[in-house]
């Protein structure tokens, strides 16, 4: 990555808390660099790759989470739920514009990488567990841990609750459920499905009202 684009990241999710995954945030990244307003050229595909920057560094610190925390002969369940709930931690500060964060994502251009994005992470963690799956099974688990993911989240962005402890009790169930089916896909009770459904027209609506691109 060129240096001058790294900082430029950098810097604007510094601004991300204030004023979003917007343009509002780069601009004021590029004053503070004292770069040209030509320099958000530098974001060839627009703000999503602001979201893939914070994402592609709290993944990997919360991998890391899993892998030390599975050398302390904790169950697998329990090292999904606290690296589920550590991830979330680690976005805490950008909570209140993660439904842009989210809609960004589900744009057609940005899906794909953004699905990639969440299938390597959750392999990450199933990997910490020495998840030893094989055939139709590791399909299985790795779509499963992504729905519990994105499930999740969409709970996580209405989570007034200090310290996310609703999202971190909602994760627990979540999992808890999953690990008692033996992986199968029937994972998610009906409060969680009503939770997805809500989140998915949130989503789409977000979708509606926001343009493509920079």
């Amino acid at each position: 990555m060129h240096p001058k684009k790294l900082q430029l990241l950098q810097k604007s999710l510094e601004y991300v808390p204030a004023y979003g995954f917007t343009k509002d945030s780069v601009k004021k990244a590029v004053e503070d660099l004292g770069l040209s307003q030509a320099a958000t050229g530098l974001l060839e595909r627009g703000l999503i790759e602001l979201v893939q920057f914070h994402h592609t560094d709290a993944d990997r610190e919360a991998a890391s989470y899993a892998h030390e925390i599975a050398s302390e002969d904790l169950e697998n369940k329990d090292v999904v739920i606290a690296t589920l709930q550590k991830r979330f931690q680690l976005s805490e500060s950008f909570q209140p514009h993660w439904s842009r964060a989210v809609a960004l994502e589900h744009l057609p251009q940005n899906w794909p990488d953004a699905t990639r994005r969440l299938m390597y992470f959750v392999g990450e963690i199933l990997h910490a567990t020495k998840d030893k799956s094989t055939s139709g099974s590791w399909y299985t688990k790795r779509f499963a841990l992504a729905t519990i993911y994105r499930t999740s989240e969409l709970y996580w962005v209405s989570d007034s609750s200090d310290g996310q402890k609703m999202t971190n009790s909602f994760i627990g169930e979540l999992v808890n459920s999953w690990n008692k089916t033996d992986s199968t896909l029937s994972l998610l009770d009906a409060k969680a499905n009503e939770i997805w459904n809500a989140g998915f027209r949130t989503a789409e609506s977000l979708l509606r009202s926001m343009r493509s691109g920079f």
